[in-house]
This record gives structure tokens, sequence and C-alpha cells, in this order.
């Protein structure tokens, strides 16, 4: 890895932090959070990547150097009081390449990388929302019914025929059901964002020819058939469960999306290699699929499910990685 490449990778945690918390805690404009928010999504991606490959060459100083820069900027941006979110939402773009690379390193298995890194990403995710979810939930519900009393969003929904008690509860019902998901949601785009910037790492360390089992596992990860009848039943209560029922379905299901997401980017990266389209394509198709959230991930997943069902990666070349083990 090269100066310049560690310089790069030492800096992008800092410049996340002052790209995330810049915004967040100094309460800019509108156009300002929307450029804010798409440069962050990149800083991250670019976090997943270049920090895994930090670790991977045994750049520990480097690493450790960034994560505290990064924390440094977030408390002179939020202070005391928020240090504790600082440390949460650093965590969860920091603790999960650190792992990937360290494993990866180890063991020279990019499975056993990403899935590890994966874990940390999910520990990570889970412990900043244990505090925030509430938070967040009020401050939702409290926009959501705000906005519904303002004279301006009235006028909206009666231009749209929506107006009456009828429509405006559907909208509060819609609202808090969002609340209730958005930690999910954002779980989802997590893992996105960390699929897309293993997948770089991975493609850097390959070249290296780390060990030729690590260098195409990844386009071979499938899930296994039977779950698809965990995934049906997940549905089936979902659309007619009660409310406690349907919650469970949809935890299932969020977990569901998450690992069929992911073997649907293996399923996408095989066709890419098979196809040998180009770097630059491929770039552009992945962060098309970042920035569509979870939409995104959803659409890699419904790859997933498919390729579960009616496998297609076969072929010499298929029968050729198989045999390797």
């Amino acid at each position: 890895m090269s100066l310049l490449w560690v310089i790069l990778g030492a800096a992008v945690l800092p410049l996340y932090a002052l790209t995330t918390f810049g915004v967040e805690y100094g309460g800019a404009g509108g156009l300002v959070v929307m450029l804010s928010a798409a440069a962050g999504y990149a800083l991250a991606i670019a976090a997943y990547s270049l920090v895994a490959r930090l670790a991977f060459d045994g750049r520990t100083p480097a690493v450790l150097l960034s994560i505290i820069v990064a924390i440094a900027i977030g408390y002179a941006l939020g202070g005391s009081s928020r240090l504790g979110h600082t440390t949460g939402t650093l965590s969860i773009v920091a603790l999960a390449p650190v792992a990937t690379g360290w494993v990866v390193r180890r063991t020279d298995r990019f499975r056993a990388g990403y899935l590890t890194g994966l874990l940390v990403l999910l520990a990570s995710v889970i412990a900043f929302y244990w505090s925030e979810w509430p938070s967040l939930v009020r401050d939702m519900r409290y926009l959501a019914e705000s906005a519904l009393e303002d004279p301006d969003s009235s006028e909206v929904l009666e231009l749209a025929g929506l107006s009456g008690l009828p429509y405006a509860q559907t909208a509060m019902r819609m609202l808090h059901e969002m609340a209730w998901y958005l930690p999910g949601a954002l779980t989802m785009s997590a893992v996105v964002q960390y699929s897309i910037g293993s997948l770089w790492f991975f493609h850097s360390v390959a070249k290296r020819s780390v060990g030729q089992r690590a260098g195409i596992s990844f386009t071979r990860w499938k899930m296994p058939r039977p779950v698809v009848l965990l995934t049906l039943l997940a549905v089936l209560f979902h659309l007619i469960g009660v409310d406690g029922a349907r919650l469970a379905a949809d935890n299932v299901l969020f977990g569901l999306v998450i690992f069929y997401g992911v073997t649907g980017l293996a399923a996408i990266e095989f066709l890419f290699e098979a196809k040998r389209v180009p770097v630059w394509l491929r770039v552009i198709v992945y962060l098309g699929i970042g920035a569509a959230h979870v939409y995104g991930l959803i659409g890699a997943a419904v790859i997933g499910l498919v390729d579960s069902l009616f496998p297609w990666r076969r072929g010499p070349e298929w029968k050729r990685k198989e045999s390797v083990s």
C-alpha cells in the first residue's frame, strides 16, 4: 500500500466526521444537508474499504490516529453532551472494516472477513440504536404531528383531495410506522455501504494474489434454498398476522433482506466477472445501488432470492470455481 493510499485511508474517517457532524451539529440549511448526506454516504463506503485495507496491511498506528482524530472532530463540533452519539456513529463506520481487514490478513479468506465485519457492524448498529431509537421515534413522530397541524400541510392535503380526519389519521399511522421501522431501514442502508466498500477492498487485495480461494469466494455466496420457506412464512405473517406477529415477521424480513441482498451482490459480481464488465461500469452500478439506499438493497435481495430458487451461476467457469475449496 503506497504512502498516498495510507494518507487517504487515514483521512477518510476525519473527513466523514467533519461532513457528518459539521452539518448535524451545526444546523445547516436544506441544500447543504442534502449535499452533506451524499458526501457522507460516499465517504462511509470509502471508509469501509480504505480502513479495511489499512488493517489488512498492518497499519495499526494510522487506523488509531484516524479514529482518534475523527472522535476529536466530533467532540469539537458537538461537545461533551453529544460524545456518546459521536462515538456511536463512528463505531458503525470504523470497527467493521478493521475487523474485516484483520481477519482477511490472518486467514486469506474473504468470506470469513466479510462475515466477521458484518457481525461487528450489526453489533455496532444495535448498540447505537439501543439508546438512540427512543429519541429518534419521538422526534420523528413530533415532526409528523407538527407537519399535519401546519396550515401549509393542510392546504396541500386539500389540493390533493386528501383533506379530512380519515386521511390525516392514515397519514399519521404511516408516519408512526415509518418511525418504528427507521432503525431497520438505516441498518439495511449501513449493510449496503459496508458490502460495497468490502467488495472494493476485496478487489484491491485480490490483485495482490493473497490467496486464490479468497479471491473468488465472494461470487459463490448464495442463500440455502430452504430459507425461502422461512421468507414465505414471514411474508404470510406480515400480511395476515396481528400486530405482535406482524412485528416479529417484519424483523425476520429485515434480517433476510440483508443476507439475500449480500448474496444478490455476489450474483451481480459473478455476472460482471463472467461478462468481463469493465471496472468503471461496475463502480457506476455499485454507486447506484448505494445511492438507492434501502431500495438498492431490496433490489439486490430480490436477485439473491431468485438466484436461490433458480440457480443460474453455472457453466465451465462456475464448475472450475466450485472445485476450489
